[in-house]
This record gives C-alpha cells, sequence and structure tokens, in this order.
C-alpha cells in the first residue's frame, strides 16, 4: 500500500490501484480488518481523484463502517473525513455536516490535533459554499489555530531532547541552568562515561 500511496501522490492512478489490489488481497489472507478497511479507503481516493464521485462514496462508507465496527476510533476518522469532504464535493451538505461533526467529536476525544484541522477546515468551507459566511469564518480560525497547535507540537523540544544532543557532541563541558527532570540521569550517565 506505501507503493501505491507514492505513485497516487504522482497521479499514477492505474499503477497505484494495481498496488493497492495486492495489499488488499494480501489483508484479506490475513484476515486484517483494517487492511481491508483501509484499502477501501485508498480506493475510494482514486475514485475522487478520477472524479467518481459516488463510487469514491461507496468505498468510504464500506471502510468507515468495518472501523466503526471494530470500535477503532482512531483510523476510522479518515474514512469519515473522507466521506465528508465527499459529500461537499457531491453537494450534500448537510449529510456532509453530520460525518464531519462526527470526526471533530472523535478528533477532540482522541486529541489529535491533525484531524481536528482538517474536519474545522472542511466544514469551514461547507459553511463558506453555503454562503454561511460567518460560520465558516468562525470555523477558518479554529482551523488556524489547530494548525498552530500541530506545528507548536512539532517543534516542542524539551530540556532532556537538548541535554542529550550537546552530550552527543562531546564537549569539555555543559552548562544547565536547572536540572531535575528525565535529563538528571543523562547527565550523570554522560559524567560516569
Amino acid at each position: 500500500a506505501n507503493i501505491g500511496s507514492i505513485k497516487e501522490r504522482n497521479m499514477e492512478l492505474d499503477s497505484a490501484l494495481w498496488y493497492y489490489n495486492q495489499s488488499m488481497t494480501a489483508n484479506i489472507e490475513a484476515k486484517s480488518d483494517m487492511g481491508v478497511a483501509l484499502c477501501h479507503v485508498h480506493y475510494g481516493d482514486i475514485h475522487e481523484k478520477r472524479h467518481q464521485l459516488t463510487k469514491a462514496e461507496q468505498e468510504f462508507r464500506i471502510a468507515a463502517k468495518m472501523l466503526e465496527d471494530n470500535s477503532d476510533k482512531y483510523h476510522a476518522l479518515e474514512p469519515l473525513l473522507a466521506l465528508g469532504n465527499n459529500l461537499r464535493l457531491q453537494h450534500r451538505y448537510e449529510e456532509s455536516l453530520y460525518y464531519l461533526q462526527r470526526s471533530l467529536k472523535i478528533a477532540q476525544e482522541l486529541d489529535s490535533y491533525q484531524k481536528l484541522e482538517r474536519a474545522t477546515s472542511i466544514i469551514a468551507q461547507v459553511h463558506e459554499e453555503c454562503g454561511n459566511v460567518d460560520q465558516a469564518l468562525s470555523y477558518y480560525k479554529q482551523t488556524t489555530a489547530w494548525g498552530d497547535s500541530v506545528r507548536a507540537s512539532e517543534n516542542n523540544r524539551t530540556i532532556r531532547d537538548l541535554v542529550i544532543n550537546s552530550l552527543r557532541m562531546r564537549p569539555d563541558r555543559i552548562i544547565v541552568g536547572e536540572c531535575r527532570g528525565a535529563e538528571a540521569l543523562d547527565m550523570l550517565q554522560a559524567m560516569n562515561t
């Protein structure tokens, strides 16, 4: 499936589909419901790129049902978001909002900032396309806030990270203003060697 994703990103959809079919066969043989469901998401993505929105919708619905039946909330987010966006593309806004609000609720439960950012972004697009400018603006602001949270968490560095990285440079001395957490163990281990 990984090679299929690369082919899909390069818009080599026939090649991507071949790899996804191989992955689907392997997942069916392994009796991996999650793997099969994720293949359905990939199929839906390809159909959507080919502007076959109804076929894409069917694939996303299958994937969402399989993952929700297995109580796999984290992986169910992807087909739910894809389904919400697909329905938006079909101008079925009320249905789209239903799936997007479900996605938003699950993403909040799981504290998934990336999925929260994506859900609020698509919800904002729905409201904008419906002419609900105030609601669209409100969701765009939330999207920006979640995006900032994602970027902040990716750039988050602890004193321990800094101590470990500085120790890799084999310095003669390190000056640390305060050492009370896990970095204290790293400092002690370094001093003993």
